[in-house]
């Protein structure tokens, strides 16, 4: 049997809109660990989720959003507290570069611990360990990847913050995990379009072909209509710090 990829939801929340954490998403094959965007309250999240700082080596940054970076500066310093010594690498679309490595030097340790940032850009492919990642355009204001993540055989595809667009949802069909963000309700789809970002319905409607779909990126306003939502084993709406175990063809909590 295949090793199960282990997804910790660190944080699914949306800007300010929500008392959940910013986006930070964990991916966990045996001990090789990748940390998919670091949004506010990321380190302490992992803390509590019991996570072993030192093992995470590989971030992936889909855009410099507050709410998806924020977090770094603080990781920085509980990797240093900890004496996580061993070289940390960040991958980021080429405009969040500059922002990234200036929250890095503004408000991490003075001396943070050793990493490089690499750029990578949309139809560019990665391979870090166990993981390889491919990377899509989204539709949002700030240049923002939304990556494909294949590890243990399964595929994993995560939309960053996004308006809808087909191709991914071309490459959603098929895939083990579809997380999506679902920032607003139906009824603000005009506003949710406008600010490129997705509405419940629009995400559920983009990953229906994938084994199962897990709604992140959450404000008051959409959880308010996921309340409503009959959920299931196919579309999960996680809280921070659950946990998801994924195996193919089928993923249990």
């Amino acid at each position: 049997m295949k090793t199960p990829l282990r997804v910790v939801f660190l944080g699914t929340g949306a800007g300010s809109l929500t008392d959940r954490m910013g986006l930070a998403i964990l991916l966990m094959v045996g001990q090789e660990y990748l940390l998919v965007d670091a949004g506010y309250g990321a380190n302490v999240q992992l803390v509590r989720a019991g996570i072993d700082l030192c093992r995470v080596k590989v971030i992936l940054v889909t855009h410099h959003h507050i709410d998806h970076c924020g977090g770094l500066p603080s990781i920085f310093h509980d990797l240093k507290a900890h004496g996580c010594l061993e070289p940390i690498t960040i991958y980021v679309p080429p405009e969040a570069e500059e922002p990234v490595k200036t929250l890095i030097r503004l408000f991490g340790p003075r001396i943070p611990p050793p990493h490089m940032i690499e750029v990578v850009e949309a139809g560019q492919r990665v391979e870090v360990g166990a993981y390889k990642a491919s990377f899509m355009e989204a539709v949002h204001p700030l240049q923002t990847l939304s990556p494909e993540i294949s590890v243990a055989g399964l595929r994993i595809l995560y939309s960053s913050d996004t308006a809808p667009y087909p191709e991914f949802k071309s490459r959603a069909k098929g895939a083990d995990l579809c997380i999506h963000e679902a920032t607003l309700p139906d009824h603000m789809a005009e506003l949710s379009s406008r600010f490129g970002h997705s509405t419940v319905s629009q995400a559920i409607k983009t990953c229906k072909d994938s084994r199962r779909t897990a709604l992140v990126h959450l404000t008051t306003l959409s959880e308010s209509q996921l309340a409503s939502l009959a959920t299931g084993e196919n579309i999960i709406v996680p809280q921070d710090l659950d946990e998801l175990l994924v195996s193919s063809p089928r993923s249990s909590f």
